[in-house]
C-alpha cells in the first residue's frame, strides 16, 4: 500500500477555495493548478480527459471517442500500433501519476 504525501497549509487552502466536486479529486486540482502555473480553473473541465490505466488505453478511448468505428478485436484495430499512437497523442496531452498509480490525462489548451 503506497502512502499519500500529506498537503501542504497552502495546497489546502487552494483546495478548499477551488472545490470542483467528486468529478476532480483534489490532487488532479493540484496537478491542473502545477501545470498550467495559475489557479484559474474555468478551463479545467474543458482539459480533463478522464483517469486511465496508460497512454496506450488512453489512446484507444480517444479514437473511439471520435466516432462509430469497428469493435476492438476487429480490422482496423488489430492493425495499429497503439504505442506508437499514444506516443503520437501525448504531444497534446500531460498525463498526472498519483500516488496511488492513477494516470489522471489533461489535454493541453
Amino acid at each position: 500500500m503506497s502512502k499519500q504525501k500529506e498537503l501542504t497549509d497552502e495546497q489546502k487552502e487552494v483546495l478548499a477555495k477551488c472545490y470542483l466536486g467528486d468529478d476532480f479529486p483534489g490532487e488532479v486540482v493540484l496537478e491542473y493548478i502545477s501545470d498550467t502555473g495559475d489557479d484559474d480553473l474555468s478551463d479545467i473541465e474543458e482539459a480533463y480527459s478522464g483517469e486511465f490505466t496508460s497512454d496506450r488505453e488512453f489512446a484507444m478511448e480517444t479514437a473511439a471517442s471520435i466516432g462509430p468505428t469497428v469493435e476492438p478485436t476487429a480490422w482496423p484495430h488489430t492493425c495499429i500500433d497503439w504505442e506508437w499512437a499514444a506516443k503520437e497523442l501525448m504531444y497534446d496531452y500531460s498525463v498526472y501519476v498519483a500516488a496511488d498509480y492513477k494516470r489522471y490525462y489533461f489535454r493541453n489548451l
